[in-house]
């Protein structure tokens, strides 16, 4: 397995409980073959083995997952065993980590987030980001959906919370992530109506 020939699919789903959306999620899959797969806004409280294999296809056979509050939120990683080797898992209050092997032996971290929508909780959430930067050795890459922007050109709207927005530059600095490019659409999301 070489790291630079995993496949990785991050997607928030808005909710693996809706029957058109698994089958969404299956066939993109299908078509993808991810090695990983990270799921945010899973609205799961509970998930197994028999779940992943019907959500995901038979070819994933580990998996990790921050379960749902209630109907809202909720993280999913799962793996190809054949393709990717976890050495080991956590699961924090906003976010699922896994560490992944290489073939020569090196290891990473690939944290997968489902940042609160509540303004009162983000705080917390960028505090979780800089207590694992500080706990998982190595590099490290971060994904899913952080409910909150970096700049003002990410909104869609006018209204853009400028405190929040520099909370999250400051917090992005202080565990020094930086943005992958997004080529050829403006945003990575789509509420699936026109504009």
């Amino acid at each position: 397995m070489d790291e630079l020939n995993l496949r990785f699919a991050v997607w928030n789903v808005c909710g693996l409980n809706n029957p058109a959306r698994r089958t969404a999620v299956t066939i993109a899959l299908e078509d993808v073959l991810a090695s990983v797969v990270c799921v945010s806004e899973s609205k799961l409280q509970s998930l197994s083995m028999f779940d992943i294999v019907e959500y995901f296809g038979p070819r994933y056979d580990g998996f990790t997952y921050l379960p749902a509050m209630g109907t809202a939120g909720g993280v999913v990683v799962a793996w190809r065993s054949e393709e990717v080797r976890v050495l080991q898992s956590r699961v924090d209050s906003f976010s699922v980590s896994v560490e992944v092997a290489s073939t020569d032996g090196t290891t990473w971290w690939l944290t997968a987030v489902y940042g609160p929508t509540c303004a009162a909780l983000k705080p917390i959430f960028l505090e979780e980001l800089r207590i694992l930067r500080r706990e998982l050795a190595g590099p490290w890459a971060v994904a899913g959906d952080f409910n909150i922007i970096t700049s003002v050109a990410d909104k869609n709207t006018p209204v853009v919370d400028r405190r929040a927005l520099g909370m999250f530059r400051r917090g992005l600095n202080d565990v020094e992530l930086r943005e992958s490019p997004l080529l050829g659409r403006r945003f990575t999301w789509s509420n699936e109506r026109a504009s």
